[in-house]
């Protein structure tokens, strides 16, 4: 994704799906993919299927990118455990960036790079995101 081979990043999470089909970043990372190649709209219509993915708050990720629930209804869905907080204002920021509200993106993606407490390899992943979306053009 971040070398910028979107048609490669997209059969290389397609391909992941048949051994992870619960898995809902699988679904949205390959969502990004194609938004980056098609657009948003694109992306809705080629949108993973996932399997129950009981992670807070992955259901409703998915749902808002699948296009069933607006961002505001997702955040709502976050508990209060660090992974779940950190993953709503990853994704939602994403999710943002992807339709071309960059002002938010990097609101939400700021706020899950300075929660500290939810650290892990998706935290670098934050952290790399937050560069590039800074980073002048």
């Amino acid at each position: 994704y971040y070398t910028g081979r979107y048609q490669d990043c997209r059969e290389q999470f397609e391909s992941h799906r048949t051994v992870n089909p619960a898995d809902v970043e699988n679904a949205v990372w390959h969502f990004l993919c194609v938004a980056r190649l098609e657009s948003p709209e694109e992306a809705r219509t080629a949108l993973l299927p996932v399997e129950l993915d009981r992670r807070s708050p992955m259901p409703e990720i998915y749902e808002m990118f699948r296009g069933t629930m607006i961002p505001e209804k997702m955040m709502e869905s976050a508990t209060d455990e660090a992974a779940s907080r950190f993953y709503s204002h990853l994704y939602l920021g994403l999710y943002y960036e992807a339709f071309g509200d960059q002002q938010r993106a990097l609101e939400h993606i700021r706020t899950a790079v300075e929660d500290r407490s939810a650290l892990g390899y998706m935290h670098t992943v934050a952290q790399i995101h937050l560069d590039v979306l800074e980073r002048p053009e």
